[in-house]
């Protein structure tokens, strides 16, 4: 049987969630704004399907227009999630150390702690029933 977590372990299980947490929010806004400037290429094919050289300036403009329209429709969004991913998990990194994240967290050690003393005590009580000393966690038979 395993005993509660002491103070220094759970400030280490949380410093190493938070920095878990951090890269993994970094990844995934990096990951966003990756998609979305690989985008380019692809709006790139829908705005000029022919590889025609010879457009005019009136035909240019509108596929200049496509690009950007197709662009901000498609991979538009991509690059504004990443964006607001990334400035999120700056400004927690950086910025005001706010960990209310880390509550859940926290209920959760709390309740297996309790757990964890209940079967403990229940434990206890059995032995001592079944006529058996608990000295400090180590278990010796009457005699």
């Amino acid at each position: 049987m395993s005993s509660p977590l002491n103070e220094t372990t759970r400030r280490r299980m949380i410093i190493v969630a938070t920095i878990a947490a951090y890269a993994l929010t970094f990844m995934v806004g990096l990951s966003l704004v990756a998609v979305s400037i690989w985008g380019i290429w692809i709006s790139k094919g829908f705005a000029n399907p022919s590889d025609d050289q010879s457009l005019g300036a009136y035909e240019s403009m509108w596929v200049a227009v496509r690009l950007v329209l197709s662009w901000l429709v498609l991979f538009g969004p991509f690059a504004f999630a990443g964006a607001f991913v990334l400035h999120a998990a700056l400004k927690q990194a950086f910025g005001k150390q706010d960990q209310s994240w880390a509550h859940p967290f926290r209920v959760f050690m709390t309740v297996v702690g309790m757990r964890i003393a209940a079967e403990r005590q229940t434990k206890t009580k059995r032995l001592r029933a079944e006529g058996e000393n608990v000295l400090e966690g180590t278990i010796e038979p009457k005699e």
